[in-house]
């Protein structure tokens, strides 16, 4: 997934606000749109938002389709490091590893970064 790196950083630092004490903001991921939650149940307070985004499948035939949760203040913090205008996460399921990188990256540097997903509740 390619996202605006900044828009991002924003959706993250708005919905932390509403997150209950994990902190997490659930991603809902396809082909064009990026949808962002957080909800903290015990207050009845949630926030989504919804950002362009470009995805695409490893294999170039599974339709995109993802729902992965992330801590928003990490997300954040991590997106901030970088100086570029977008951002790739490359993501292949749920349980495993966000790698984030900047897109395009520095020259003479190549930055990859990891974020652990959270379980989503549902």
């Amino acid at each position: 997934m390619t996202v605006d790196r900044k828009a991002l950083i924003k959706s993250c630092d708005r919905l932390s606000i509403f997150a209950n004490q994990s902190g997490m903001v659930e991603m809902r991921i396809d082909e064009t749109t990026l949808k962002l939650k957080s909800e903290d149940a015990d207050f009845e307070v949630a926030g989504d938002e919804q950002l362009p985004c470009v995805s695409e499948p490893f294999d170039g035939h599974s339709p995109i389709n993802l729902r992965i949760g992330m801590k928003a203040v990490s997300v954040s913090q991590t997106l901030k490091t970088l100086s570029t205008e977008k951002a790739v996460f490359l993501l292949s399921d749920c349980s495993r590893a966000a790698i984030i990188q900047p897109q395009p990256q520095p020259d003479n540097e190549e930055i990859t970064m990891l974020l652990m997903p959270m379980l989503c509740n549902d």
